[in-house]
């Protein structure tokens, strides 16, 4: 019974100082003992020391609270977007040559106003005559695609000329030495 009695004599009862409070009530602060700050790191000290007081000796008065222009310095490192792999792609960035050509397509050519004062007749183009010059350019398209088709058709064929000389070459050759070529071998069954 006699630790019961300590422990409640260790509470606060009325008109005695308890364990709370210490600033308001008096008595002994159990955080004295503590220590309130920790060391710092010699050099980054001095360091800052340093920074203060050419600060302090500059002569000017500060003109913001923000942190200095060296702690901007410090904290500068490479720009990287954190974003960059979960960022959406755009439809264009998406698109392959083929349907990127709308973008390089004139909607609606250059016209000259005719009813404008002073319009010349030499500067202006009609309907029909837009009408026929984009005529002229799929016509023009097309016959570039057409020899474009034509030459790889071209190259196609001497590649194939030229492996049909290269197998009848070789096919000669097999023969006249009495071997059978590669294709005419059996295959050798595998030993286990």
């Amino acid at each position: 019974m006699d630790a019961k009695s300590a422990e409640i004599a260790k509470r606060a009862g009325l008109g005695v100082a308890g364990k709370f409070d210490t600033d308001l009530y008096g008595g002994e602060d159990d955080n004295a003992k503590y220590a309130t700050s920790l060391p710092m790191n010699t050099e980054e000290s001095e360091m800052e020391g340093e920074r203060a007081l050419k600060a302090a000796t500059s002569g000017r008065s500060r003109t913001s609270y923000g942190p200095s222009k060296s702690a901007y310095e410090d904290a500068k490192g490479p720009e990287v977007d954190p974003f960059a792999e979960t960022r959406a792609q755009r439809i264009s960035d998406r698109e392959d040559e083929y349907h990127a050509r709308r973008m390089d397509r004139v909607i609606s050519p250059v016209r000259a106003d005719p009813f404008a004062e002073g319009a010349s007749e030499s500067g202006s183009r009609t309907y029909a005559e837009i009408m026929r010059e984009q005529q002229l350019d799929q016509e023009k398209a097309a016959l570039t695609k057409q020899l474009e088709d034509q030459k790889k058709q071209e190259m196609d064929e001497k590649v194939k000329a030229a492996k049909r000389k290269a197998e009848s070459a070789s096919a000669s050759a097999s023969s006249s030495s009495g071997k059978p070529s590669d294709e005419e071998q059996p295959l050798k069954k595998r030993g286990r």
